[in-house]
């Protein structure tokens, strides 16, 4: 019988292949045509700072409980340390350089954006998927 840590790991590994999926669907998005999601929000402000803030911990969080049980739990942690990271230094960003920062990206370089973006975007989320899916039977247990 699986403990309770088990359970919440694994379901918790599920969700990540999910957001995986959408992960790859929205780094598509960003290849072909990023226009319309640069337009939806104001991408510059600081609440988008606090929202990139809390989105970074929810990752961190969902990558440290998910390692034990996905099939890179060394590659899950180094992403969950690297995300901590970030939602610790995000708040420290003075708003001007937050904002100069996004539109580098979505402005300056969109071409950049689109391609490295989407490519890098497409890497994690194959790396997200793979590392969610249920271990080979011949490597299950050791």
């Amino acid at each position: 019988m699986r403990t309770k840590e088990e359970v919440v790991a694994s379901k918790t590994l599920a969700g990540l292949g999910v957001l995986g999926v959408f992960g790859a669907l929205l780094s598509l998005v960003v290849a072909i045509d990023p226009e319309p999601l640069i337009a939806m929000m104001d991408w510059e402000s600081r609440a988008f700072l606090w929202a990139s803030t809390v989105d970074n911990l929810g990752w961190a969080l969902v990558l440290f409980v998910a390692a034990p049980v996905s099939r890179a739990p060394g590659g899950f942690r180094l992403l969950a340390v690297l995300a901590l990271v970030e939602a610790i230094l995000y708040p420290l960003l003075p708003a001007d350089a937050w904002a100069a920062y996004i539109r580098w990206w979505t402005v300056d370089h969109l071409t950049f954006y689109r391609f490295g973006g989407g490519a890098m975007g497409l890497l994690l989320s194959g790396f997200l998927i793979y590392g969610a899916l249920p271990a080979r039977p011949d490597t299950a247990g050791s």
